[in-house]
């Protein structure tokens, strides 16, 4: 990879030195790696566990080391050409592995493999050494500017359009289409139409692809933004999308059948909007999903969809050092039963905390038991929940310090005698032997940031979980499983250029 990497920038230094009075290219973009500790990752002390556990228990995979170490890196390389005064050429170089990977191993990983992925989210996939995420046209014109290729959108708090810009941040919403960002006066209007998928083939019934518009209210005197974007998803009848299956059958301990998402119509709206009143601000999203999700159960049931999230930051800056905020929402949950899927998973980016929501620990033993297949240990969305984030920051010069409490609970829970859905897993389980506690525990997060140049910021952090009696759940009358409480430490090195 390094080889590789080191022969396309003297390539494109060489093309860069050679048209640099026609053609100026700017380069910009991040390099971070993390050194990552979970102790007791697995959330309970009942031993090694290497079967099958998608019949509904809480239980990790795991060999019975209860330690999780591994190391990554995120790499991220942005040229910029100019063409003219007119039209400018941008786009995005990763290392085609979610845009990195973990020291160590050359392995591929499956992004977007949960069913936030398949109905919604897209990233960049594949194992290729060096590959071409982003490429696209910028067109200035008096209408407005044009977007032309392939880019990212964001919008809001980036629950749901995610543009994955930080340093750490592995999934983005990624779009093959046009859009056009229209102002006026404070308004912007941004409509645009995109191609998702079309599953190697170039008929209508093999594409996905998404229309969308948004509107925002940007009124800086008053320090103040409101807006809505408006999506609708069409999957065609032949998209090649697959939910995972049916039901899991505990007494047979068995897989169902493989369904699809084909002829999934999907629309979001979602509402945003900031005010800041001197030393307060306030943020809100809320991101409501309604259509069909295709055959997520049954391949012969087309079922409803309709997820939705509310998500506010509350902030007051005491003083040019501190702040202090409280950050609290509601992703839906699924309930299990026939007819619609309710369960709202919101982007992997975003992230309440180091330990809840942040990680698929199903993934540190490398392999799902039921289907051998690789996970990424980053898969992972904040969903089935509602929290609370009460947070601190303290900054210098050089040096800052952030302080968190999180707790929360589960929206949507296992109920004797019915159906229920695993959200951690994308299954649902047919048969319900035991209630299951809501209280998904609270956490402990510290961590700080160190400016050790204007382009490099050191990170350490420590995050400790108790954990709560949601992960007891076994799914048996005579049993539960014995929870011990999770703990991580590390640190990160972020270069921005």
């Amino acid at each position: 990879m390094l080889n590789k990497f080191i022969f396309l920038s003297i390539v494109f230094s060489i093309l860069s030195s050679m048209s640099a009075h026609a053609v100026p290219i700017d380069w910009n973009g991040s390099f971070m790696t993390d050194f990552i500790r979970i102790e007791d990752y697995a959330r309970n002390t009942n031993g090694a566990f290497t079967g099958a556990p998608d019949f509904g228990s809480q239980q990790v995979l795991n060999d019975g080391s209860q330690t999780a170490i591994f190391h990554s890196y995120v790499l991220k390389l942005n040229p910029h050409i100019i063409i003219n005064d007119g039209v400018s050429l941008k786009g995005q170089l990763t290392t085609g592995s979610g845009m990195g990977g973990f020291l160590g191993n050359n392995s591929s990983n499956n992004y977007g493999s949960t069913v936030n992925g398949m109905l919604y989210n897209s990233t960049p996939n594949g194992t290729d050494t060096l590959s071409l995420a982003q490429f696209y046209a910028e067109l200035y014109s008096d209408a407005g500017l044009y977007r032309v290729g392939r880019f990212t959108k964001a919008w809001g708090m980036g629950a749901v359009l995610n543009a994955g810009t930080g340093a750490s941040d592995r999934f983005v919403t990624l779009y093959d289409g046009i859009d056009l960002d229209y102002k006026l006066g404070k308004f912007h209007f941004v409509p645009y139409f995109a191609k998702i998928s079309s599953n190697n083939a170039l008929n209508r019934t093999a594409v996905v692809q998404e229309t969308g518009v948004s509107a925002m209210y940007d009124n800086p005197d008053q320090d103040m933004k409101v807006g809505i974007l408006y999506t609708k998803r069409d999957v065609g009848s032949n998209s090649g999308l697959t939910a995972r299956d049916e039901d899991w059958n505990a007494n047979a301990a068995q897989n169902g059948e493989i369904h699809n998402l084909n002829g999934a119509n999907i629309k979001l709206i979602d509402v945003y909007g900031e005010k800041s009143w001197g030393k307060f601000s306030l943020k809100f999203e809320v991101p409501i999903f309604s259509g069909t999700a295709g055959n997520i159960y049954s391949s012969s049931e087309v079922s409803s969809f309709a997820g939705k999230a509310y998500l506010a930051d509350i902030s007051y800056q005491a003083s040019v050092r501190w702040k202090w905020g409280l950050l609290f929402g509601h992703a839906s949950g699924d309930d299990g039963e026939s007819g619609g899927f309710e369960a709202m998973y919101l982007n992997p980016n975003f992230k309440i905390a180091e330990l809840m929501y942040r990680y698929n620990m199903d993934a540190v033993s490398g392999k799902i038991g039921d289907n051998n297949q690789a996970e990424s240990m980053f898969d992972s969305s904040v969903t089935n929940t509602t929290f609370i984030r009460v947070y601190s920051q303290y900054k210098n010069e050089n040096v800052g310090w952030n302080f968190a409490f999180i707790t929360a609970t589960a929206d949507q829970v296992a109920q004797a005698g019915r159906r229920f859905y695993n959200h951690e897993r994308g299954h649902r389980v047919g048969t319900t032997n035991e209630a299951q506690s809501d209280d998904l525990g609270y956490e402990f997060d510290v961590s700080f940031d160190y400016l050790w140049n204007p382009n490099v910021t050191i990170s350490g952090f420590l995050g400790y979980h108790f954990v709560g009696d949601y992960y007891k759940f076994n799914n048996s009358t005579t049993s539960e499983l014995a929870v011990e409480d999770t703990y991580t430490s590390g640190f990160r090195m972020a270069v921005h250029f």
